[in-house]
């Protein structure tokens, strides 16, 4: 019952934000999920977050499957799976997998950073019910490609987390060997690339 309250609250408070690409919607939903009497974002925070997102951001995705689980991969915080793909979209389960080893450290993770990566894995979990079973197998196949995690980005970004994305790649970055590093920067949106985003976006139009 509580966690249906503070869904609630994050679905209502997203609702009274002007319309638009605002950059820090992470913060209003990572707000409705805080316990106050703890500053250490875990695993346990995220079920709070992925269910305020979807009644806040992505509509299509009300009343589908998608769980938590382990999955431990060397380089990767989060990643995306389907269960029985070849099933009509929503009757597929759909999950988001997590490497509980990247919470250990002594730097931990924000709520704000938490919430706008899992709104990048839900755009994700989006196109995937948005296509037929074909069209899945393609993004699969996609998924880790550069051309497709930087236009999962941007879609992040016109959501409004792009303040949290930023936040997330700082994190992310110090946590990884200088091969990781080097994939990571290629495959995703950089923070420089993401400020540069927003400013374009401040430009007046012509």
């Amino acid at each position: 019952m509580i966690r249906i309250f503070l869904v609630l609250v994050a679905f209502f408070a997203l609702a009274g934000f002007a319309s638009g690409p605002d950059r820090d919607q992470a913060t209003v939903i990572a707000k409705a999920c805080t316990d106050p009497a703890s500053i250490v974002v875990g695993p346990e925070t995220m079920p709070c977050l992925v269910e305020a997102l979807v009644q806040a951001k992505f509509p299509t995705l009300r009343g589908i499957s998608i769980q938590l689980r382990v999955k431990r991969e060397k380089g990767y915080f989060l990643m995306t799976d389907i269960d029985a793909p070849l099933k009509s979209a929503r009757k597929r389960k759909y999950f988001i997998e997590y490497n509980p080893d990247f919470f250990q450290g002594s730097v931990p993770l924000t709520q704000e950073a938490l919430t706008a990566i899992l709104a990048h894995e839900l755009v994700h979990i989006r196109d995937y019910v948005e296509r037929t079973s074909a069209g899945v197998a393609t993004l699969l196949t996609l998924q880790s490609s550069r051309k497709y995690e930087r236009s999962t980005d941007r879609e992040t970004l016109k959501l409004g987390f792009a303040d949290g994305l930023i936040a997330f790649r700082q994190w992310i970055y110090a946590r990884l060997d200088a091969d990781d590093l080097e994939i990571k920067k290629r495959n995703y949106l950089t923070p420089e690339e993401i400020k540069e985003w927003l400013a374009n976006l401040a430009k007046p139009s012509p």
